[in-house]
């Protein structure tokens, strides 16, 4: 097994770590947490010193990125592997090139959770940013992943993010959105109405800090919800000349 570093211990990096804690030595670091805490939640760490990990896990915020990896230049070596989780890549992979160039990078981002994962990853998907560096470690990494059953699905970085601004996104701003109204429950609710709830649940147990960067850092998140907006504007003023042309006939 190999030696490794994982940045960030919050609802991600605790789902990560339960499901490969057998496959790494791992060291834990959380800024938010002290290592007694860290070691009481993991169960087991191992003190490997950043000058000698072999593989950083960054299960960090999108804006911590750049702090992290400007800390991390000056800690680890260059054949240590970066390993990040981002829901936004464009804008983590050009932090990390230019803060880390020499150190090999294997962006990968779990499209799965704490909210959508019970025992198991089979059938889970992650999306793999292209990449020509190939080492050990990502061979391994790699391996890895497609051993607990998750199905790996290549793009590159800029497809990743237009695809993410429509499904990710989309979701979390509507279910923010939705959350807002307080909707009461009813048992008279229909099915479809249930499975909306069922999203504006899930949204909102992200973290705030998850759904303002991924909508301030992905570069067509914006773009989304201008057009979204849009859409129920249009929706309404149609609405309303429907009613308009009833009453004055």
């Amino acid at each position: 097994m190999l030696g490794a570093t994982l940045i960030g211990f919050g609802r991600f990096g605790k789902l990560f770590y339960r499901f490969f804690k057998d496959d790494f030595y791992f060291n834990i670091i959380d800024k938010n947490l002290s290592p007694e805490e860290i070691l009481r939640q993991a169960g087991k760490v191992y003190d490997i010193p950043l000058n000698r990990t072999m593989v950083v896990f960054l299960a960090v915020p999108i804006s911590e990125i750049e702090n992290t990896a400007r800390k991390l230049k000056k800690q680890i070596s260059k054949k240590c592997t970066i390993v990040e989780f981002c829901s936004v890549q464009t804008y983590p992979l050009h932090v990390l090139k230019r803060e880390l160039p020499e150190n090999p990078i294997f962006a990968i981002h779990p499209l799965f959770g704490p909210d959508s994962v019970e025992d198991s990853l089979e059938n889970h998907l992650a999306i793999v940013i292209e990449n020509e560096t190939w080492n050990p470690a990502i061979a391994y990494i790699w391996k890895l992943f497609i051993d607990k059953g998750v199905k790996l699905i290549l793009m590159n970085e800029n497809e990743h993010d237009e695809l993410i601004a429509w499904t990710l996104c989309l979701t979390q701003y509507i279910g923010r959105a939705i959350g807002k109204l307080n909707i009461p429950y009813s048992q008279i609710a229909p099915k479809g109405f249930n499975e909306l709830m069922n999203i504006v649940r899930r949204s909102n147990a992200d973290t705030e800090q998850l759904f303002i960067d991924m909508n301030l850092y992905n570069p067509y998140a914006e773009e989304m919800r201008n057009k979204i907006i849009e859409s129920f504007k249009e929706v309404d003023e149609y609405l309303k000349k429907i009613k308009q042309n009833l009453s004055s006939q």
